[in-house]
């Protein structure tokens, strides 16, 4: 059986991207006391990746892989997509 995932909407990749952007911050505060600076991509290189679980569905790898498209498009940076455990990157 094959899984149809309809694609995103811009507004729905203009959410995800929002939401993903505040859990990165709330994680570093809540780690350290602070302002914390984060960059995502500089001088065309990007400086995190996007990460999923080792067994993130098919639906949260396509979330990441557009999420990964749509700030490569708006930084200029090149956004790899990655398996982790989230301690690092930007987790979906």
């Amino acid at each position: 059986m094959e899984l149809k995932i309809k694609p995103f909407t811009k507004l729905s990749l203009l959410i995800l991207i929002i939401g993903l952007t505040y859990g990165v911050f709330e994680q570093a505060k809540a780690q350290m006391s602070g302002p914390v600076n984060t960059t995502l991509a500089q001088g065309g290189s990007s400086a995190q990746d996007v990460v999923v679980g080792p067994n993130a569905s098919s639906r949260s790898i396509y979330a990441a892989e557009s999420l990964a498209e749509q700030l490569g498009r708006i930084t200029g940076g090149n956004f790899q997509v990655r398996t982790g455990d989230g301690t690092s990157g930007m987790g979906v």
